[in-house]
């Protein structure tokens, strides 16, 4: 992609919010305006014009722009002097709220145990307490200070802050990097102030500017009571109060206030919404547009399929992540085509793009992923459409086995009701439902189907939950299954089993099978093809057998490599460097810093994707066979 990349950080994300920018323009507008209006004003906020006394109206004349109130103060003035204040109580209580709550929550939550249970008992009873009580009880002892309006109302936002901030900590505290911490030797103090809360700031932040305009409201509503700022100072609270004395006879004293008060509430309930929306990464409207594909060598399965036989044919596939220091290039034109019945292998490393692929195959790409290409299903184009065109795809014809059971399970439910789940999804109900569910477990063969329908994801083992994630994808009885990295997290034995599972229920179904995987071993014994990745793009694509006993690009032959040491027991000769980065790849072919046979065309040109001619294709220079392009 040329020109400028676009910022997809929370930044550019709330930059790019329309509603966003057009309420923080206003909102500057606002902070402006009550900062200099006063001065702008030629009759200071507390002076008294006896001539425009019991209201005059708006008008250029004796400099009273919005008129005056009751008894003949300039309503301008006191408008952006009521703003100063209202402004000023609600940064001041958020602040107050802020500091109080994060710190009593870190605290309460990352102590745990009892000390958390005493701490957050604490936070009931004061919750409890009738808040407007404490206030006049407050103002009748110590009078209508503002310092009193800041302590009483931060008083009583922390503790909405302090249970958010405690929920996230019991979160974060289990977290590996925190248990590092621990191992390290780092005290809790140093752990909360480095570790816990630094992952706090975005919902801290999101909190400051949703609770911000929820404290303007009160000190309004305060203000409204008379138990807020006392005379001649005011708020817009206090001046709406007023306003409502006279709306009959001076109804802009009224309009005036409660407008520009009703506006900054809006503008920072509009700022806080898009905040909180850029501050999640797996917000729906950052994905940003499709962008078709631009012109790159294409890679991807060499032989053609008849039209008839074509189920799913990928065309220059991209996926593409826009960061601020550079585009992220996961998947880097791909084209692939799996037939009817057919079985495919994705291999390569971690990062090397196969799951990227694997998720932009069933519309499941991160906020912020910019899919290019052309991807259609049973003729059907994917790539453009919306989540309802998804929704119809998703399960009816393509289905998934992620690679990790424990979380793609859901903890609180039986095995039964997420597989019932499924069925209602697809037209069966009551009874229907349950016997489908049933059927499904003796497919993946699991005894006891009624008994395990009882159970939790918790109460099964690793084999037993992967088998049940097949029975999810498998029930609707899609024409494509796509399996990532199904045996990582199992033992050898067990990944056997599943393995042949897989093979038995995809020549039962008549369905065609992608299997993501790194280890070739497992893709060639299981696939009929394999398309070897590197560096987002394929580098070699042919029959399973073929490229088991004969690869031809440097990259499969290390793959392969070091499998075939490990079986004999050497320790595996690892491919030397490293894979990589997406966000800077080196030029030309991606493998050259790790090839011993890269040459200086290999550094320059990024080499094309040929066709063997015996339903293989490659991309490299000077493959192992010696046929240099």
């Amino acid at each position: 992609m040329n020109g400028i990349v676009p910022a997809t950080g929370w930044a550019g994300r709330l930059a790019a919010d329309r509603a966003a920018r057009a309420a923080a323009a206003v909102l500057c507008g606002v902070v402006l305006l009550v900062a200099i209006g006063p001065s702008l004003s030629p009759w200071p906020y507390d002076a008294v014009d006896f001539d425009g006394a019991w209201g005059a109206a708006p008008g250029l004349a004796g400099g009273h722009w919005l008129g005056t109130d009751e008894i003949g103060r300039d309503l301008f003035a006191r408008v952006c002097q009521g703003g100063r204040i209202s402004l000023l109580v609600g940064v001041a209580a958020t602040l107050v709220a802020l500091l109080v709550g994060v710190a009593y929550g870190a605290a309460a939550g990352y102590a745990g145990g009892r000390v958390d249970a005493l701490m957050m008992r604490a936070v009931d009873v004061l919750y409890a307490l009738p808040f407007m009580f404490l206030v006049v009880l407050l103002t009748v002892l110590f009078g209508r200070h503002l310092l009193l309006i800041f302590a009483a109302i931060g008083g009583v936002y922390w503790l909405d802050m302090a249970r958010i901030v405690r929920g996230q900590t019991l979160s974060l505290r289990r977290r590996e990097f925190v248990e590092a911490a621990r191992v390290a030797g780092a005290p809790p103090w140093r752990i909360v102030r480095r570790h816990i809360v630094p992952n706090l700031l975005g919902v801290v932040v999101v909190g400051a500017t949703l609770t911000m305009p929820q404290v303007i409201l009160v000190e309004s509503f305060l203000s409204f009571l008379g138990l807020g700022v006392a005379e001649p100072a005011t708020s817009w609270g206090a001046l709406v109060s007023e306003g409502a004395h006279a709306m009959e006879t001076a109804p802009w004293s009224l309009v005036f206030p409660a407008a520009l008060l009703a506006l900054t509430l809006l503008c920072l309930n509009v700022l806080g919404d898009a905040l909180r929306d850029a501050l999640d990464p797996g917000h729906a409207h950052a994905a940003g547009p499709v962008r078709p594909a631009t012109a790159e060598p294409a890679a991807g399965t060499a032989a053609a399929l008849e039209p008839a036989q074509e189920l799913l044919v990928v065309q220059g596939l991209r996926v593409d992540y826009p960061r601020r220091s550079g585009l992220l290039q996961a998947v880097r034109g791909v084209d692939l085509r799996l037939a009817r019945g057919g079985t495919l292998g994705i291999v390569g490393e971690s990062g090397c793009g196969k799951s990227q692929t694997a998720l932009a195959l069933l519309g499941l790409l991160p906020a912020g992923a910019r899919p290019g290409g052309s991807v259609r299903l049973q003729g059907r184009e994917l790539l453009g459409g919306g989540a309802r065109q998804w929704r119809g795809v998703r399960g009816r014809v393509v289905g998934l086995v992620p690679q990790e059971p424990m979380t793609s399970l859901n903890p609180c439910r039986t095995i039964g009701a997420q597989l019932d789940e499924v069925a209602r999804c697809h037209g069966l109900g009551g009874a229907a439902a349950r016997a489908e569910s049933l059927r499904m477990l003796d497919a993946v063969r699991i005894a006891g189907g009624a008994a395990r329908l009882r159970q939790f994801p918790h109460e099964l083992s690793g084999g037993m939950r992967q088998r049940v994630l097949i029975a999810l994808a498998l029930l609707p009885r899609p024409a494509l299954l796509v399996a990532d990295e199904p045996t990582t997290a199992l033992d050898v034995t067990v990944q056997a089993e599943i393995l042949a599972l897989l093979g038995e229920l995809q020549r039962a179904l008549g369905m065609a099978l992608i299997l993501i995987t790194h280890d070739l071993e497992i893709a060639a014994g299981a696939c009929d093809r394999v398309l070897v990745m590197y560096a987002g793009r394929a580098v070699e694509e042919g029959a399973a057998a073929a490229l088991w006993s004969a690869p031809r690009h440097p990259y499969t032959a290390g793959l392969l490599a070091c499998r075939l040491r490990a079986e004999a027991g050497a320790a595996p000769l690892p491919i030397p460097g490293q894979p990589p980065d997406a966000a800077r790849p080196p030029g030309g072919c991606a493998f050259h810093p790790r090839c011993a046979r890269a040459q200086a065309r290999c550094r320059d040109a990024v080499p094309a994707w040929r066709d063997g001619g015996d339903g293989r294709g490659i991309a490299c220079h000077d493959p192992l066979d010696g046929c240099a392009g």
